[in-house]
């Protein structure tokens, strides 16, 4: 007759005890070495060996098949073997502004007798905004081919003057093949490898907005990308791309150079093994071109608040027929970056120039040049180290030891929450412009005819003051006093107006509530 799995079972259950008691079997043998001694044993048939291989085999495939949900910085699908995920973020950022313009000042054109004056938009009036809103898919497949679709559902104007309107654009879309941590490749739209702001998620930049040095940098863009970690504490990156912007690569159909761009990242702490400190230094460069007509930071430059005070030229490099080397504007942008960190404190710095060259209409060789820095101090009250938050030469973001609970959830509880102060100082410098008599009044050497020239001011200083508060990983409130000083204009009847009254400078108080996932 045949036996019975049950009794089986049990006399499994106690063998198995008796054969790690007396014969010494080690308690971290594997399952596959118990059922095969059992059955050498004579304890086990083939046949109930090979039922409980079978068994065992769909359980751990059922196992690894199943879909688990959790939430962790997202709402988060993994499989049972961690093989595949996708994950559900977002981020929507509320802003609230007021300045110190004059209410009196009525309209927003140019005063009389102000020739060239670029006009910001109406900006002066105090008012609310939605900055950001955003969802996002991304997850992984065969633990090794990353993905993620990040859609804005906001569109600002620029920094954070008004809105542009509600309209769905993609901000990335990419796939990043791992195959390799010292190297591996990112297809798709993605941000391009050049300034730690710009590198860093704006769920995690240090204040509002981001400084100068921003606007110059390369957006995201469309190409194809080769990074990793190719020993402890260095990272790279190299990039080509279309050059051409954010989703507007897909229609560059220029016969053109495209955009070469590369970052090589270190930080020394990593080395001495040291996790209390960042001792972060940066190197990033960008060569490519421009078509004729196009110089600049996407054509103007403008405060955190979003008044546009630089308004950059449009150049007829040379005459707009034949071909050659004039019909473009070749562009180089070179950046250094420094993050030098210790415990709750860190002070950060970056340096970004842009070189326009380009030929004239008489073959003469000319180049701008476009400088902006910043230089900013942190301090954390609470006691976090920042060095906790940095991961492959990128400031991440903040999360409280002792998260904030309300008194009404808990009835006693020390959570403060995460609380940061910080100030920034950041210069941006165009000088260059008007030493090469690109501005309003003053013919361009070398262009032709119908050149729209540079107009307001050529130079601009920024100081920021700002408060942070994070009760939770996911939620924060930001506060920024800003005062700008704007300098250096074309003309000396030139500037920016705003509710038709030349100003100099702008004090702008920002807040922001941001729920991030």
């Amino acid at each position: 007759m045949q036996r019975t799995m049950k009794p089986r079972v049990i006399a499994l259950a106690v063998s198995s005890v008796l054969m790690l008691a007396c014969s010494q079997v080690a308690l971290a043998d594997s399952s596959d070495d118990l059922l095969k001694k059992l059955k050498d044993k004579g304890i086990l048939t083939e046949q109930e060996y090979d039922e409980f291989n079978a068994t065992r085999d769909t359980e751990k495939v059922k196992k690894q098949s199943e879909i688990k949900a959790s939430f962790k910085d997202g709402i988060v699908w993994e499989s049972g073997d961690k093989q595949h995920s996708m994950q559900i973020s977002g981020r929507v950022q509320l802003d609230g502004r007021a300045f110190g313009y004059d209410k009196n000042d009525l309209g927003n054109a140019a005063p009389a007798g102000f020739a060239g004056v670029a006009n910001g938009t109406a900006v002066g009036s105090n008012n609310f905004a939605l900055r950001r809103a955003r969802i996002a898919v991304k997850g992984k497949f065969y633990n090794s081919y990353e993905y993620e679709i990040s859609t804005n559902l906001q569109q600002a104007n620029g920094n954070a003057a008004g809105s542009g309107g509600v309209g769905a654009t993609d901000d990335v879309a990419f796939l990043n093949v791992n195959w390799w941590e010292e190297a591996q490749f990112r297809f798709g739209q993605f941000k391009m490898p050049m300034t730690q702001e710009k590198m860093t998620s704006s769920n995690n930049i240090d204040f509002m907005e981001r400084s100068f040095v921003n606007q110059m940098a390369p957006n995201e863009e469309l190409g194809a990308m080769v990074h990793g970690v190719p020993f402890k504490g260095w990272t790279y990156a190299l990039a080509v791309s279309n050059g051409a912007g954010q989703n507007s690569g897909d229609v560059d159909n220029r016969v053109d150079d495209k955009d070469f761009i590369g970052r090589v990242t270190a930080n020394a702490a990593e080395w001495m093994d040291d996790k209390t400190m960042i001792l972060h230094g940066g190197v990033a460069f960008s060569k490519g071109d421009v078509p004729v007509g196009n110089i600049g930071a996407g054509g103007t430059v403008q405060t955190q608040s979003g008044v546009r005070f630089h308004t950059l030229p449009v150049l007829v490099a040379a005459t707009t027929a034949g071909s050659g080397p004039s019909r473009s504007i070749d562009r180089q942008r070179v950046g250094l970056e420094g993050i030098a960190a210790y415990g709750p404190f860190k002070i950060q710095g970056e340096w970004l120039r842009t070189s326009f060259d380009y030929d004239t209409t008489t073959s003469a060789s000319t180049s701008v040049d476009q400088d902006a820095w910043y230089v900013e101090a942190m301090w954390i009250l609470t006691g976090e180290k920042y060095a906790d938050f940095y991961k492959n030469g990128v400031m991440g973001a903040l999360k409280p030891k002792n998260e904030f609970v309300h008194p009404m959830v808990a009835a006693s509880t020390d959570g403060w929450g995460l609380w940061e102060l910080g100030v920034r100082f950041d210069k941006y410098d165009a000088s260059d412009f008007i030493t090469q008599g690109l501005g309003t009044t003053v013919a361009a050497a070398g262009t032709t005819n119908g050149v729209t020239r540079g107009s307001g001011y050529t130079e601009a200083n920024e100081w920021t003051v700002g408060i942070k508060f994070l009760p939770n990983p996911n939620f924060r409130v930001m506060l920024n006093y800003v005062k700008t000083e704007f300098a250096n204009p074309y003309t000396a009847t030139g500037g920016v107006t705003v509710n038709n009254k030349l100003e100099n400078g702008e004090d702008a108080l920002l807040m922001r509530t941001q729920i991030m996932f």
